[in-house]
């Protein structure tokens, strides 16, 4: 998982414009604070900041280059008609974490949004896979295969869809009691899920058909 660069929403959405991104999510939107009282004061932070991590340079008539690694990263995000989410919500600390894939033409970069600022990988297949693997890897280590599902004992929720730009979304919705998983199927039933069959709906969710 090379390449990892590290962005405020400010500087993923000031890339979009030069980029001319035809979609830009809107949790990263909504991350950003406001730049509308001086956006020029805003534009210029964002230049000089990005100046300095070596993203983008600016010539003497003001013209913006990006760099050729900055740009393949957000190509997808930017262009990509498959976006995947993982959405984790601890509900004991009343905390949230965001992680988008975004793909195009198999191309995929993963986005962990965290309050203003974002963190880019580029990924391939199997590394979405084992991302999935990482998250969900207390399940290796359950002690009570007779566990039962009770809401009063659920400590995480774990929402993973995704959306065909334009088109349809696919959602599984998860919940952690201790060591143990449960999903929602189709008939809204809980259900446990093994640790084998969990790595089958993170293929069939987080990567695009045909990848």
């Amino acid at each position: 998982m090379d390449n990892t660069i590290r962005l405020t929403a400010e500087e993923l959405y000031y890339l979009g414009g030069i980029m001319q991104a035809k979609y830009i999510d809107y949790d990263y939107i909504s991350a950003m604070n406001d730049i509308q009282n001086n956006y020029r004061l805003y534009e210029s932070n964002v230049v000089n900041d990005l100046s300095k991590k070596g993203l983008i340079e600016e010539d003497f008539s003001g013209d913006i280059t990006i760099a050729v690694s900055m740009e393949e990263l957000l190509r997808p995000v930017f262009f990509g008609d498959f976006e995947a989410e993982i959405d984790i919500c601890n509900i004991r600390e009343d905390n949230r974490k965001i992680v988008k894939l975004h793909t195009d033409q198999g191309e995929t970069t993963l986005v962990e949004l965290d309050e203003n600022h974002l963190v880019l990988k580029k990924m391939q297949e199997n590394d979405v896979v084992e991302y999935g693997k990482d998250i969900f890897s207390f399940i290796k280590d359950e002690t009570d295969e007779n566990i039962e599902f009770d809401e009063q004992k659920v400590s995480d929720i774990y929402i993973l869809k995704n959306t065909v730009i334009g088109g349809e979304s696919d959602v599984r919705i998860l919940f952690r009691i201790g060591n143990s998983i449960f999903m929602e199927n189709e008939e809204e039933q809980i259900t446990k899920i093994t640790f084998p069959n969990l790595i089958q709906e993170i293929q069939a969710v987080l990567v695009e058909k045909g990848a």
